[in-house]
């Protein structure tokens, strides 16, 4: 694709709301102008999930990312081999500005839909990716069931609550900017613990927030069966 042809699909999607991840294009062009200084950023998560994805090692493994967002983490997941990859979100928008990262990257082994989790039919993936998604749910046990059913090994990040208590605190605040954005609750890193072990997880890896000065820090839990 030319330079016109990136530059005007780029601004197209974001005629309803900025470009919630960063991507860096060819002929230099970006989707977003302003970085923003949270490990919730892609950019700044993607650096603290590259060394987890390679010692796990994506070579001839299948993932799905549920609430894909813009694609970031798929596309990136895809250029580093795996076999095959699907993202998955409920927002038709996101789903579209993923499909366009596929098309301009040329990328043959990843895939988009808008699928609900709850009432699609899945297939059995060997990871699933749930990465600034369970906060933003209002039913983080039934989530988190259904993704250990489909999934061996599960890479999720999240708002935690500070605390060895096996506790998930209710939040339920509204976004202004993104009715699927909102903030449900916050669990501890126990209580995901507590949902995933009766699906047989017994391995539970996590990668604390050392550097942002959040209330509710945001670690990357890697669970396996």
């Amino acid at each position: 694709m030319n330079r016109e042809e990136i530059l005007y699909t780029v601004n197209d999607l974001a005629e309803d709301g900025e470009w919630n991840c960063c991507y860096h294009f060819p002929h230099d062009i970006t989707t977003r102008i302003n970085p923003i200084d949270s490990p919730g950023y892609n950019l700044n998560k993607w650096k603290r999930l590259i060394p987890i994805l390679n010692e796990i090692n994506l070579k001839n493994k299948t993932l799905i990312d549920v609430g894909c967002g813009d694609g970031y983490y798929a596309i990136e997941c895809a250029k580093m081999g795996a076999n095959y990859i699907l993202g998955t979100d409920i927002d038709s928008l996101r789903i579209k500005r993923s499909q366009f990262a596929k098309k301009v990257f040329g990328l043959n082994n990843v895939d988009f839909k808008c699928i609900d989790l709850y009432t699609d039919n899945i297939d059995k993936f060997n990871i699933g990716m749930a990465l600034g998604l369970l906060h933003r749910i209002p039913n983080i046990d039934e989530c988190l069931t259904r993704l250990g059913t489909i999934a061996d090994i599960l890479i999720l990040e999240f708002k935690a609550y500070d605390t060895d208590e096996e506790k998930c605190l209710s939040v339920n605040t509204k976004s202004k900017s993104n009715k699927y954005n909102n903030l449900y609750s916050i669990p501890s890193v126990n209580y995901i613990k507590k949902v995933l072990k009766p699906l047989k997880f017994t391995s539970f890896t996590e990668h604390k927030d050392t550097k942002s000065n959040l209330k509710y820090k945001r670690p990357i839990l890697v669970c396996e069966k």
